[in-house]
């Protein structure tokens, strides 16, 4: 019957909860890291979305938690988790429902494990000795979830328990990890000296120790020096070697150093990178002594670490160690690599010399990897004798090389590479329309290069951009690139039948196949820039419709108020109410 009366009051649909995503710009992320003007100029900022509960949400699930099914309340207490997970006010008043859970006789470890995970998750303190009594009953499990809340609140009681489990080598090894994690929370100095023999005591799991070295080095952030040591006599063993470098954390000073400068030095990348990470903090100097072993590690963390390591010492040895890093196998070494270079590059009218010439040994060379990141430095660094070298890569096989050599001329902005920049373009687009290669392997390189045009009003390109605006002519990206650049060279000023073409592409909502929105987006901010007044009655109907919650609409507003002053006026979401619970009120 209460079932019954339940269902009458609610309805019971799948536990689906709802991720939040929101479009926060027309703009996303681009291959290869690359950027792309046509999505920043002008910048269509959308707002995001947001969420809210509905307020008769909390009265359903205090019935279900009443309930006396298990599945119904075990069902339900996760969700009173996760809404407080995600910020859910108000749930205060669910606390005395799921304490009697708690209270309840053991049926089913599930419900009652549940409604722990719940109550911890709104914060109930108050049953903070009531929650640990119970949780006994319930294992490791229980104390998985309860423990760490306990650190949190400070609970004091629970102390004295933690650092008996230390000594005791009978537990379970789960519960002397939640020890060790809890005293290190609450910063309780006195168990440090056990901690510290659980991480130098080789009898113990190389995973407790481990926990407990880390654990350890907060504990007591001084004074490890000997013991380390004493650990690494003999023949010590790679557990040895990662506690003894985790005890060093948080250390400093000259016998910290010259230990943390052996263990660099290590035959395991994992107690290299330990030692490595440490001495960025207290001694990076020292580590200009060891550069010539690690950036021969077979590893490519370690080697990444050794590129971070000569950020901040910028000289022209550093600069010429740094160019073949732009061809290293791993792409976060490369990235690294070339970051470091354009933060030479502004150091000094020394290091711009010698940032170019590390990026030109690699531009010159034939390896993709080094050709690529060779290309992005001279665009971030506008060095614009490397432009001819940047046309040549067009017609390179890799796409990594030949999109990001676009991407290059763009941002370098050379008239002398227009026409051969054009010429490649030309000849690449009949060799799509023919169907000799495939199009997506070119879409964003294409789309690079049409805005360049656009940004140096190249009019001799006018025929080849004018052949992407009609609707399925080519893949979205060039669409929106040539587009976007047609614009640019009719600033101010356009041919009527331009205007109307992109007027056509903003009106196209053909719910059975409607146009790009990205292009709808586009051709807005040509007609907005072109100065096309004739299109104001369009821009204005879907700046209505759409406002500034969306990118079209955006984009119209913004091309009103470059076609009359008048300010875009933004409007925000309103919020979203999340609906995809397992329970729910019943609406007609």
């Amino acid at each position: 019957m209460l079932i019954q009366r339940i269902v009458n009051t609610l309805v019971v649909v799948g536990v689906v909860f709802m991720a939040i995503s929101a479009t926060t710009a027309l703009a996303f992320e681009r291959p290869f890291g690359l950027d792309s003007r046509a999505d920043l100029d002008p910048y269509l900022p959308i707002d995001d979305l947001k969420y809210e509960y509905a307020a008769d949400l909390i009265p359903v699930w205090k019935l279900a938690l009443e309930h006396d099914e298990p599945e119904l309340q075990r069902r339900t207490a996760e969700v009173v988790f996760a809404v407080a997970r995600q910020g859910m006010k108000g749930l205060e008043v669910l606390t005395p429902s799921l304490r009697k859970l708690m209270e309840g006789p053991v049926v089913d470890r599930k419900v009652h494990l549940a409604a722990l995970r719940a109550l911890t998750a709104i914060g109930d303190k108050q049953s903070a000795s009531r929650l640990y009594d119970l949780s006994g009953q319930l294992g490791c499990d229980a104390a998985e979830v309860l423990e760490p809340a306990l650190a949190q609140w400070k609970y004091e009681a629970i102390y004295p328990a933690w650092r008996a489990r230390l000594e005791d080598e009978s537990l379970e090894r789960r519960y002397r990890v939640f020890a060790i994690r809890g005293l290190t929370v609450v910063r309780d100095e006195q168990s440090a000296a056990a901690v510290i023999r659980l991480a130098t005591n080789s009898a113990t799991s190389s995973v407790l120790r481990i926990e407990a070295a880390r654990a350890a080095a907060q504990l007591q952030t001084s004074g490890s020096e000997t013991v380390v040591e004493e650990m690494l006599q003999d023949e010590p063993s790679l557990v040895d070697r990662l506690a003894a470098a985790a005890l060093l954390l948080l250390h400093d000073g000259d016998r910290t150093t010259d230990i943390l400068l052996r263990l660099a030095l290590d035959a395991s990348p994992a107690v290299q990178r330990i030692a490595i990470e440490e001495l960025q903090k207290i001694a990076p100097a020292q580590l200009l002594t060891l550069q010539s072993q690690l950036f021969d590690s077979h590893d490519a963390k370690i080697r990444e670490l050794a590129v971070l390591s000569l950020h901040p010492y910028p000289t022209s040895e550093h600069a010429a160690i740094l160019s073949p890093m732009l061809n290293d196998h791993h792409p976060e070494v490369r990235n690294a690599a070339r970051r470091t270079l354009v933060s030479f590059f502004a150091s000094s009218d020394e290091m711009r010399v010698a940032v170019i010439k590390a990026a030109v040994e690699q531009l010159n060379g034939d390896s993709w990897r080094g050709l690529q990141q060779a290309a992005r430095l001279v665009g971030q660094i506008d060095h614009e004798p490397s432009a001819s070298r940047c046309v040549e890569l067009l017609v390179f096989d890799r796409r990594e090389v030949h999109t990001t050599a676009a991407w290059a001329l763009r941002k370098l902005q050379v008239k002398k590479s227009l026409a051969t920049a054009f010429e490649y373009a030309s000849n690449r687009t009949q060799e799509i329309r023919s169907g000799r290669v495939d199009p997506q392997l070119y879409t964003e390189q294409l789309s690079q290069l049409f805005q360049l045009f656009g940004i140096l009003r190249y009019q001799e390109s006018v025929p080849l951009l004018r052949l992407y605006v009609p609707k399925n002519s080519a893949t979205e990206d060039p669409r929106v690139g040539a587009i976007w650049a047609l614009g640019y060279i009719y600033q101010d000023a356009a041919p009527n039948d331009l205007v109307r073409e992109l007027t056509g592409r903003l009106n196209d909502t053909n719910p059975m196949a409607p146009e790009a929105d990205s292009v709808r987006a586009a051709s807005a901010v040509s007609l907005g820039r072109m100065k096309a007044q004739t299109s104001l009655p369009s821009l204005r109907e879907f700046y209505g419709l759409e406002s500034t919650m969306y990118p079209v609409g955006y984009a119209c507003g913004w091309a009103i108020e470059q076609l009359t002053g008048e300010a875009i006026v933004i409007t925000h979401l309103p919020p979203q109410q999340r609906m995809s619970f397992f329970l729910t009120t019943y609406r007609d």
